[in-house]
């Protein structure tokens, strides 16, 4: 009984066996998450950041993340400009809707500064 339930349940899943991957091709390409600009080190060297492209119709996220760890944030509204700070304590950035982020890398923290104001001359703040 044991042999004809194993001839069975082979035959019944063969079909899985034999099943074949979708080719790549060159518009699959397209399709692949790249980086984007250049990943930055804290100085450091416990904490990387970089953006990456493609995950979900265009949208460019960003990653923190430690290189010790598995500790890591991804943010999906942040803008290109962001840095480390010297002393490797914060990562800076600053997002779509001119919010500036700073995250404490220390305390896993995060520090939400809304409505930046820019000006374009010192005659501005008058």
């Amino acid at each position: 009984m044991k042999r004809y339930l194993l001839i069975f349940l082979f035959f019944w899943n063969s079909h899985t066996l034999f099943a074949q991957k979708k080719l790549i091709d060159t518009t699959d390409y397209g399709k692949w998450p790249t980086l984007e600009g250049i990943p930055k080190i804290s100085n450091n060297g416990k904490f990387i950041a970089y953006f990456v492209n493609g995950f979900s119709k265009n949208k460019r996220k960003l990653i923190i993340q430690s290189t010790y760890t598995d500790w890591k944030i991804e943010d999906y509204n942040a803008t290109v400009w962001s840095d480390f700070s010297a002393d490797s304590k914060r990562f800076i950035y600053k997002t779509y809707s001119d919010s500036l982020i700073i995250v404490n890398l220390n305390r896993k923290s995060i520090q939400c500064i809304s409505c930046l104001l820019y000006t374009s001359d010192a005659a501005d703040e008058r």
